[in-house]
């Protein structure tokens, strides 16, 4: 990644903003983290760490991977990519380069498609992304693979650590929100992709799992109900297209979700000798921006 590529991070210790060097980052204060061979930084203090290893397994992060790699999610990775793309056509980013954070990012791969393809489109270099995940394993897989952006391990439930009104672009895919500290780190005319599932989402997989069947057709209107206080609602759209799954992928899809980890020994067993299973998406997809606190 070249020299003009520094974000906007915060030291977790004092706040202060962070320097990256080739081996360490760094603070004004001397906090120092390591840069991981892989190209990843750890944020997550230790003394706060309540598990060996938070969030998604290992075992969810592959299945994810693997999943993703056959390209069956590749739809909304082009959805998001186009709105990205169509606001910074028309929006001017806070500071001289666009600041995209992925907060819960997984093992980055909306992110890194994300950078990709605005490189792609741009002659110049004015894209700098960071994805932040508290699962070390899935910011090491991401840093791996996608060099375009910076990866660090974080509890983005605890704090979000991009100083103030600095972010242009957030992305939140599949993963918990918290509306006020999003708000305090995005630019006064920045953008919010929020992407759920939606009350059909994999439906004849949740019957087939017999796990604890939750109704759903509330939740997004619960999210709003957070989210109002601090931003704008600019759309809320659905994608929605079927897919047949065959194994691998079939399992890779049950193990990746919170279905897996709700159903029986009985109906995992049935899903792992289910040679096939038609399945329709349900994504809703929220677009907003922070409201300005006068």
């Amino acid at each position: 990644m070249g020299d003009n590529m520094d974000l906007p991070i915060i030291c977790p210790v004092c706040r202060a903003p962070l320097t990256w060097g080739e081996r360490r980052v760094t603070c004004p204060a001397d906090h120092t983290f390591d840069i991981a061979r892989e190209g990843y930084v750890n944020l997550y203090r230790t003394s706060r760490r309540r598990s060996n290893q938070p969030g998604d397994t290992r075992d969810m992060l592959l299945a994810r991977r693997a999943f993703l790699d056959a390209g069956w999610y590749a739809p909304l990775s082009d959805r998001l990519n186009a709105c990205v793309q169509d606001f910074t056509q028309v929006e001017a980013p806070a500071s001289d380069t666009w600041q995209v954070a992925d907060i819960g990012c997984g093992e980055g791969y909306y992110l890194g498609r994300l950078m990709q393809a605005l490189r792609a489109s741009s002659k110049e270099d004015r894209y700098s992304g960071c994805g932040m995940d508290i699962a070390r394993d899935g910011v090491r897989y991401a840093a791996r693979r996608y060099p375009e952006a910076r990866w660090c391990v974080a509890n983005v439930a605890q704090d979000i650590l991009f100083a103030d009104g600095s972010v242009d672009v957030a992305l939140s895919i599949f993963a918990p929100r918290f509306s006020a500290v999003i708000h305090r780190i995005m630019a006064r005319h920045g953008l919010l992709l929020i992407v759920m599932p939606g009350p059909a989402h994999l439906t004849a997989l949740r019957d087939q799992a017999m796990a604890d069947v939750r109704d759903t057709g509330h939740k997004v209107q619960q999210e709003l109900d957070k989210l109002l206080p601090h931003f704008n609602l600019v759309d809320q759209s659905s994608l929605t297209y079927p897919m047949t799954l065959k194994q691998p992928d079939l399992q890779h899809l049950y193990l990746m979700t919170p279905l897996y980890w709700r159903s029986t020994r009985e109906a995992r067993e049935s899903i792992k000798n289910t040679p096939t299973m038609d399945l329709t998406t349900d994504f809703i997809i929220l677009t907003l921006t922070p409201k300005i606190n006068t």
